[in-house]
Formats: C-alpha cells, structure tokens, sequence
C-alpha cells in the first residue's frame, strides 16, 4: 500500500535520475586487483538537525564502493560523538563480514588493518582515555587493539560519508560524487 510518502520518495529520486542522466557507475579492471592484496577503506559520518540524526558508513574495496548503510534516528537523544562510535562499530562489522566472505572465496590475502576514516578522530579518544562506555566502543577497541582496523582523521570536506548522512551544497556534492564513482 503506497502513501503519499513513498509518492514522494519515488519522485525524488526520478528526479535525482533525471538530473544525472549522463553519470553513472563505470566500472573499470583495477590493475591492484591481479596482486591478491585488498585494500579496505571506510568512511564513516553523521550529521544532527533539529528533529532527527542521521549517521552511516560507506565502505571501498580498491577504492571501488562495495557497501554503504544509513542510519535514521528520530529525536536527538544520543550526542555526535555516540552517533560517530555507532558508524564505526556498524562499517566495522559490515566490512569484517565482506572481509571473510573475500578470504573464502579465493586465495586473496586482505591487507591490514582496514582504514576507517572519521571526522573529529580527537573527540573520540580511541586510543586514550574512555569517554563513552559502551558496548560499541570497547568492540572498537577491541579490533583496534587486535590490528584489525585504525581509526584515521579525515578532514569534513572530504569525508564521502557526507553523501549519505549530510546535505550538501552541489559544489561539494559533485566534488564527493565524483570521488566515489
């Protein structure tokens, strides 16, 4: 049973179609592939308005876009620093599931660890004292400590994860846009 909200999201979206008829998705025979070595990168962001927080991830094999997950809250009940722990802790999992599946799959040795980039790295005091105890940071913890992923600093405006969790200017949405495809 349609609503008008999914009227309105269909739309939406032809029109984003409509707009961006001559992008798409190409994709091209990477020349790291043939090595057997993977690289992993993640990006992970929020983004808090007045009525509703949104955070996600997108994750990249090769630099190629594998995955992405956004996620919707509606009151502003956890604070930016919570809802970036929760991007993380979600990417984390997503691309530890990926990263299993590719080792099973072939004779591909992964490199490690995984880069998951964050705005604010300082706020989140990964490496230093707790600040937030939680089940999502000590797991975070716990695979940064493992060698599993390293936590990186990326700077706002170059943060792909925007795309998903922000709105954004269209300077900056192409600019994100084409550094993703």
């Amino acid at each position: 049973n349609f609503t008008s909200y999914h009227i309105m999201c269909i739309r939406h979206v032809v029109r984003y179609l409509k707009a961006t008829h001559n992008c798409g998705i190409k994709f091209n025979k990477n020349p790291d592939f043939d090595r057997k070595n993977l690289t992993f990168k993640v990006y992970s962001g929020d983004c808090a308005k007045e009525s509703n927080t949104r955070f996600g991830f997108v994750g990249l094999l090769l630099d190629t876009p594998i995955t992405y997950q956004t996620f919707s809250t509606q009151a502003l009940s956890h604070t930016t620093i919570e809802n970036r722990i929760k991007a993380m802790y979600y990417a984390s999992k997503e691309i530890l599931c990926l990263q299993e599946l590719i080792q099973e799959l072939g004779k591909v040795k992964l490199e490690l660890p995984t880069s998951i980039y964050v705005e604010n790295l300082k706020e989140l005091e990964l490496s230093g004292s707790v600040k937030i105890l939680n089940i999502y940071d000590f797991y975070l913890r716990q695979l940064h400590a493992e060698g599993k992923f390293k936590f990186q600093q990326v700077d706002s405006c170059n943060n792909l994860a925007s795309l998903l969790t922000q709105p954004l200017s269209r300077t900056k949405f192409l600019r994100l846009r084409d550094q993703l495809m």
